[in-house]
């Protein structure tokens, strides 16, 4: 039988030392991970509710849209909050949009039914808002809303 020397004996030990580091990082990885998965799904949650709030919380936005609905021509006051609500919306998208293509949510969680349902008129001018406004937005975002949204 061998005698293993302590040069070796140091040498094991420290081997087994960074194979548990490395198991530690990857676990430690895993929970950050999963950590900014729910933020970001709790962030997505809030901008959805927070453009629900901003669209009727304003009283002059929901004459706007009572306006539209209706079929009244709107002031320019009206057209332009209506055109800058819009233009949130579609930031608030693109910004769930981009932790989609970040990989902090999976795509499943951008419901595009709502999205196109919202889009072609469920909220009002949306068309006229994203002609405007999409050379402002990230070209990814852009041709993922010219594809899955806008021309479907």
């Amino acid at each position: 039988m061998k005698k293993i020397d302590l040069g070796q004996t140091i040498g094991i030990l420290a081997n087994v030392g960074v194979i548990a580091g490395i198991v530690f990082l990857a676990v430690e990885i895993h929970q950050n991970n999963e950590a900014l998965a729910v933020q970001a799904r709790s962030g997505r949650e809030d901008l959805f509710r927070q453009a629900l709030e901003r669209r009727f919380d304003s009283p002059t936005m929901v004459s706007a849209i009572v306006k539209l609905q209706r079929g009244d021509a709107l002031s320019e006051e009206e057209a332009l909050l209506v055109d800058w609500e819009n233009h949130s919306v579609f930031i608030d998208w693109m910004l769930i949009y981009m932790q989609v293509h970040d990989g902090l949510l999976d795509e499943e969680t951008i419901p595009v039914s709502l999205w196109r349902d919202a889009f072609s008129g469920m909220y009002p001018r949306m068309a006229d808002s994203w002609s405007a406004h999409k050379q402002t937005y990230r070209p990814e975002f852009v041709q993922w809303m010219e594809e899955n949204i806008v021309n479907r």
